[in-house]
């Protein structure tokens, strides 16, 4: 069990996602505090945990621009980290930023930073996968950042909700956002 000694794993954050290897927990937050408190001050965090120790190695803010980072993925020895803007590249030793792919319309700074604002999918072999925000749904080589925009079936006004899904064998499901 996680246990922040009171204060949280990082203090005044909401921790909003979590991915974990045999050795380490890795976790993303908001500065969204609840039940109606003001933000917390300053950008989102990053952390890593030791899983036998229960000690923190590392806690940074690659991303100074968002007050939420969300759906860590663990692929091909990177830590990837989904934001408004897209897809954030991070070395997993570190927590330094390595690369980020802007592939979104939605700017980090246009919203209230939320706990499901955007989410990350990876998709058949882990090279491809999947960003979802701000009503749209991209599709991304992490790698090299060429990527392709899903467009919802039907209306020409339709949009997808923050969550998405992808099979085993690479079928991705997005629910549309309610109107």
């Amino acid at each position: 069990m996680l246990d922040g000694g009171g204060k949280g794993i990082v203090e005044g954050h909401s921790i909003i996602g979590l991915v974990a290897d045999d050795e380490h927990v890795y976790g993303t937050t908001s500065v969204r505090n609840g039940s109606g408190l003001d933000d917390t001050a300053g950008p989102a965090q990053i952390f890593m945990l030791d899983i036998a120790t229960k000690k923190k190695i590392w806690q940074t803010s690659p991303i100074p621009s968002t007050g939420a980072l969300y759906t860590p993925k663990l692929v091909a020895g990177w830590l990837l980290i989904a934001d408004l803007e897209g897809i954030n590249i991070i070395d997993p030793r570190t927590g330094l930023l390595e690369a980020k792919h802007q592939i979104s319309p939605v700017l980090n700074s246009s919203q209230r930073p939320g706990w499901n604002s955007a989410s990350l999918e990876i998709i058949g072999n882990g090279r491809q996968v999947a960003h979802c925000a701000g009503g749209t749904v991209t599709i991304a080589d992490f790698l090299t950042a060429a990527s392709s925009r899903v467009e919802p079936d039907g209306e020409q006004d339709d949009r997808f909700g923050p969550r998405i899904a992808a099979s085993p064998t690479g079928r991705l499901f997005a629910a549309r956002a309610p109107t």
